[in-house]
């Protein structure tokens, strides 16, 4: 055994000057401040809050395979409510159960199942689109299909029904994680230290609480629509239902369940197809092949179109959805040669990891040969827009075969057009996302 070390600490002189420009623009100025940082750092906020920073792929390997080690689950923080005892964030043998239950629905054979839903919901935004064009209306891009992927979520997994209003199910949900992502996370805690030291109230609770209670209602009346009409059912609930009265599991993990799907199950594909959108407009090069391909195949539920598929990846590379992945230590370990205690945060910067010059040729570039077979060789820790390991987005092979569905299909009866000088800010809440609406003007091909 090698010698263990404690962690190095990022020292308080350099962590000073960063914050002003975290705090203005958080991921941009976390790329140039981790590669300001060794290949794992200890950050301390506050004498009650700290995280190590896991900045080299190696090290990004050991604590995505080492699950049983580094726990999702306590990590969670003000998302618990909402997340329940769901698949996202439950840990040993009831995790086991959930993953064996609901994995037969996510398969990437499913796809074939699900086209008819899936081509449907997409032609109806096509001509949504259409009539907007005709009108010289600029698209909501990234609300349109954001409602897109979750009606898609929602009739293939749980129920086919029209009634539902999707768009209040997301402005609750983005209300709710407003106050969720790790940045927020930290300010918040920062806040309730202060908070305890005076004895004041925690105020953010006063729009997560209603916001999730009136998500949970809606879910529950869709729970109703769905059992009135058992042939309408979406195979995700039918196997969740078949497991409860076979008294497998109870109400209240079916419907911690569904919150789970509504959380992790729509947004961060529809988040992909928006920067897709986008890098299509503004990537005139790249954007020529992949209307190149796109026009020289019949799209179906299985089209291979190869040079699509890495135009994605790189959009994926330079927007992972989800930009941060944290954890936290059950039990002390080692990472390399430096001791990690246990009850300690670590945390991922993905949006960071996928920029980093170390391990990415001119990182800021799109290139979307990157993604070519013999390119890729050594980037599976370094590349991680689904997470890796066995707690990896378990979703992952049906939301690929959405993309490459999806969005050739709106390629193909669009151009688009960005219409502004500058690249749109990011919000980096829990899914990052653009911080105004992604407007674009849209031709009809």
């Amino acid at each position: 055994m090698g010698s263990s070390h404690e962690i190095p600490r990022y020292p308080l002189s350099k962590l000073v000057p960063w914050i002003i420009p975290l705090s203005k623009d958080y991921l941009n100025s976390s790329v140039r401040c981790i590669e300001e940082m060794k290949d794992i750092e200890e950050i301390v906020f506050t004498d009650m809050t700290s995280v190590v920073m896991v900045n080299h792929p190696d090290y990004v390997k050991h604590v995505l395979k080492e699950h049983e080690v580094y726990s999702r689950k306590r990590v969670l923080g003000n998302i618990r409510p909402l997340i329940g005892e769901g698949i996202f964030g439950s840990e040993g043998s009831l995790w086991e159960q959930q993953h064996k239950l609901i994995k037969p629905a996510l398969h990437e054979k499913m796809m074939s199942e699900y086209f008819e839903i899936i081509q449907k919901e997409t032609f109806e935004l096509i001509e949504k689109w259409k009539k907007e064009s005709r009108l010289n209306q600029s698209v909501y891009v990234d609300k349109d299909v954001n409602v897109l992927m979750l009606k898609v979520l929602i009739k293939t997994q749980f129920c086919k029904v029209d009634d539902v209003d999707y768009e209040r199910i997301i402005e609750l949900l983005n209300l709710f994680l407003k106050e969720t992502g790790i940045k927020k996370y930290l300010w918040t805690t920062s806040k309730e230290y202060v908070y305890r030291k005076l004895s004041m109230r925690k105020s953010h609770e006063e729009k997560m609480i209603p916001a999730l209670n009136e998500l949970e209602q809606l879910l529950k009346e869709l729970l109703e629509k769905a059992r009135s009409q058992p042939e309408k059912k979406g195979l995700v609930l039918e196997l969740l239902d078949n497991a409860k009265n076979e008294g497998v599991i109870g109400e209240k993990q079916v419907l911690d369940e569904l919150k789970n799907f509504i959380f992790a199950g729509f947004d961060t594909t529809a988040t992909v197809i928006t920067w897709a959108i986008y890098c299509l407009s503004v990537e005139k090069k790249e954007a020529v092949s992949v209307y190149d391909e796109v026009d020289n195949k019949v799209l179906g539920a299985k089209t291979e179109l190869p040079g699509t598929k890495r135009f994605l990846n790189e959009v994926m590379r330079l927007y992972p959805p989800v930009h941060t992945m944290a954890r936290a230590t059950q039990r002390e370990d080692k990472i390399g040669e430096y001791t990690i205690p246990k009850d300690k945060w670590v945390a991922i910067n993905i949006y960071a990891l996928h920029r980093n010059k170390k391990f990415w040729k001119d990182p800021e570039r799109f290139d979307s040969d990157r993604f070519l077979p013999e390119q890729l060789k050594g980037k599976a820790f370094t590349y991680i827009p689904f997470g890796q390991g066995r707690r990896a987005c378990l979703g992952k092979a049906l939301a690929m075969a959405e993309l490459e569905y999806i969005f050739p299909i709106l390629v193909k009866y669009f151009e688009f057009e960005y219409p502004e000088s500058k690249p749109p800010k990011i919000v980096p809440d829990t899914i990052i996302k653009p911080k105004k609406p992604l407007m674009m003007h849209i031709r009809p091909r």
